[in-house]
């Protein structure tokens, strides 16, 4: 029985180079993620060809919000139930786990990532909600590429919200996610997910050209309860929870749209720094040494860089006509809609447990 399990989980690497049709598959990996999990899927599904939802202990209503999201959806939305114990990132047993071992965080994605049924893949969380104008734009130039045979990598980052129990905003401390590890890539054997003492990561051959589309999510993590560290070990969750805590900074939308917050950015990070890091031959040298590149990264303390060019352009004018572009929901249909599922969830989750924040993403954003 114990060698049944193991086959049907474990990882086939070779099984990647498989021939798939082109097209783009949204691989999602959860546990407990109820809270935003039909904002994240409904406002993403229109734009991928298919999104593969693998669940793992979840002690929530996951697996029934899943089961009837599938039947919803049945041609776009395929769910699995992936059944061996993952050690959760962050604790003693993920240290000591191979990446191999079917409790490994990397055995779990690469089991989703097998499943992908198309010839690109890009990780999709729980609590991401598109930003449609942005990402309507980006899977275009994506699909434009895929289909002349294009074998490349595309980063993206996300918005970080955050609440600090009376005002939802930007999380100050780290605006932006996606440091160049989020990423559009081809599903082939050379391409796989690994992990190290502390998390898991995505291997990929350094030689791939990468290109960064710009900010395509709102991230919706520390909105959840206990600000989206409850799947953490228990050992680790209370200290981290008050880390967390006393760190907390909150920044209205319409002020990191400003150049006064982006020089205040420039400034906490250290201007030298900043110059310095955005040097192209400085950039090339640091994604070969750590795999991460411009243009972001988070600063030393509570700063983020931004460097490098997206759709929207460059550094803080870059980032302010993308806050436009979200602002701007009246111009885009599709992302009306996003705005219409938002106020339908009204963060009904966050209300429904602490009561005190009876606002819908759609207020934020207006």
């Amino acid at each position: 029985m114990m060698d049944n399990v193991h086959n049907r989980y474990q990882f086939d690497r070779l099984s990647l180079n498989t021939p798939r049709r082109t097209g783009i598959s949204a691989l999602m990996r959860i546990k407990n993620g109820e809270e935003f999990l039909h904002a994240a899927i409904e406002s993403h599904l229109a734009f991928y060809d298919e999104i593969v939802a693998v669940y793992n202990g979840c002690t929530d209503n996951t697996a029934e919000i899943l089961k009837e999201l599938a039947a919803r959806y049945p041609t776009k939305l395929r769910v699995f139930h992936y059944e061996p114990e993952v050690y959760p990132v962050l604790n003693k047993a993920h240290q000591l786990t191979a990446a191999d071992s079917i409790h490994s965080m990397a055995n779990y994605y690469n089991f989703a990532l097998v499943q992908a049924r198309f010839s690109y893949a890009v990780k999709l969380d729980d609590d991401h909600l598109a930003v449609a104008p942005a990402l309507t734009a980006a899977v275009a130039q994506i699909r434009r590429e895929i289909a002349g045979q294009s074998q490349r990598l595309y980063t993206f980052s996300g918005l970080n919200l955050a609440h600090d129990h009376y005002h939802i905003g930007v999380y100050s401390n780290e605006p932006l996610v996606g440091t160049g590890d989020i990423l559009y890539f081809p599903v082939t054997a050379s391409i796989y997910f690994q992990q190290n003492d502390r998390f898991e990561y995505l291997h990929y051959p350094k030689s791939l050209k990468k290109q960064y589309l710009g900010i395509l999510y709102l991230h919706l993590k520390h909105l959840k309860r206990q600000y989206g560290l409850a799947n953490l070990p228990a050992e680790s969750l209370q200290q981290q929870l008050v880390t967390f805590q006393q760190a907390l900074k909150i920044t209205p939308l319409n002020t990191i749209r400003t150049y006064e917050f982006h020089q205040q950015l420039i400034n906490n990070y250290s201007r030298f720094w900043f110059w310095f890091r955005g040097l192209h031959l400085v950039q090339l040298l640091e994604r070969q040494l750590s795999n991460r590149e411009a243009p972001l990264r988070a600063g030393s303390k509570t700063s983020v860089k931004f460097v490098g060019s997206g759709i929207y352009g460059t550094g803080w004018m870059g980032i302010s006509r993308c806050i436009d572009s979200i602002y701007g929901c009246n111009r885009s249909s599709k992302y009306r809609n996003s705005i219409k599922l938002t106020q339908t969830i009204r963060l009904q989750n966050i209300v429904r447990n602490s009561g005190y924040l009876q606002l819908s993403l759609c207020i934020i954003l207006l």
